[in-house]
């Protein structure tokens, strides 16, 4: 159509998996470059957990992902309630509530209906398939379609076979045709984005992610720690020593240089998942349509960047702008080790959270 020799692609969410699956059946010969944002490629785990049935419904990230909606302004929770639930949580009530309900409905209600939920919904598009991790694919399979020659398996076996090709040409090769991408001589970038709680319903609720993903998986590889921590001191000087300090963030959250390509990858602290601001959008178009491949060090951007949303700027990351998230992950707050801790926090959330019942309660008088 515009008569160029090659295409820049420009791809992010589920268009990561599409970009993917054609560089694996026709490769890069007709591509200038492939820029990524918010890449869903190696699994989404707020996708790929849920299929296979690792549900967790973790109190504190709960009340995490309340006040991301809030500080994005989706909705505003009323701050009584948010101190009713901040107590809950802190005197270890919520989590008593949620695993009573969990140990005595589980069985009857989850399992076997979000499976069947799957069906009816989502799970019969290809592209949410591709969204599963490696190590969850053939879990995923069993719990939605059954064992081998289970009536789901006969009933739904176009739709499967199409689901192992992707698996076998695609997902197992993720690496590989990564790599490929810049033997065929065309540019690639990645944008993974971060200071979001994932989404409360799986295992890996506490991992640093952009709401939907991982860093670890939409940077094809980042080290990070989990929300409740930074990289340990002694972890930093390891890479230090080994002259790869540039790559740890300043807010000590990120370890870029175990990403496949670490000086092509890009992060951005304060955008969420389905967020792609001009910034981005610019890194974007430039690794993608640039007649050389661009690295962190070409662009007028850091490797690591703040974006603000009210104002809508991005920055370089500091020490003094890095902490961007709506909420806290104090450890000794919300996952206290020893009993007098535990104790001691539940005291306090109490002494918050009384005074705030008094006032509700005679206010309403």
């Amino acid at each position: 159509t515009t008569g160029c020799e090659k295409v820049g692609i420009m791809a992010s969410c589920l268009g990561t998996n599409i970009v993917m699956a054609y560089v694996s059946k026709y490769g890069v010969d007709d591509i200038q470059g492939i820029c990524m944002d918010g890449s869903v490629v190696g699994g989404a785990e707020i996708l790929s957990e849920v299929i296979c049935a690792k549900f967790d419904i973790a109190p504190p990230a709960l009340l995490r992902v309340l006040y991301d909606v809030e500080g994005l302004g989706m909705f505003s929770v009323n701050d009584f309630i948010m101190e009713t639930l901040e107590m809950l949580t802190q005197t270890g009530i919520l989590e008593g509530v949620i695993s009573t309900t969990e140990n005595l409905l589980y069985d009857k209600l989850v399992a076997g209906t979000t499976s069947a939920l799957a069906l009816s919904t989502f799970y019969t598009w290809p592209n949410y398939w591709a969204c599963v991790s490696p190590e969850d694919y053939e879990s995923a399979k069993y719990y939605v379609f059954g064992e081998e020659g289970s009536e789901k398996r006969v009933e739904y076996a176009g739709l499967i076979a199409k689901l192992d090709n992707y698996d076998r040409n695609v997902r197992q090769r993720i690496p590989e045709l990564i790599q490929s991408i810049k033997d065929g001589g065309a540019n690639f970038g990645v944008i993974s984005k971060y200071g979001f709680q994932l989404i409360p319903i799986v295992a890996s609720s506490d991992l640093v992610s952009d709401q939907f993903a991982s860093v670890k998986r939409s940077s094809f590889g980042a080290t990070t720690p989990s929300v409740y921590n930074t990289l340990s001191d002694e972890y930093i000087a390891q890479r230090e020593a080994e002259g790869k300090g540039k790559y740890i963030s300043p807010d000590k959250m990120i370890d870029a240089s175990t990403c496949i390509y670490p000086d092509y990858t890009w992060f951005v602290k304060g955008s969420s998942h389905s967020n792609w601001n001009s910034y981005e959008l610019k890194i974007m178009y430039d690794v993608a349509s640039a007649d050389k491949q661009l690295t962190t060090d070409d662009l007028p951007y850091s490797q690591f960047m703040v974006y603000d949303k009210d104002t809508d700027t991005m920055s370089p990351m500091t020490t003094e702008n890095c902490q961007t998230e709506y909420w806290d992950a104090d450890p000794d707050v919300y996952k206290p080790v020893s009993f007098f801790d535990k104790l001691k926090v539940a005291i306090k959330a109490i002494s918050v959270w009384f005074p705030l019942f008094i006032e509700q309660v005679t206010k309403d008088m």
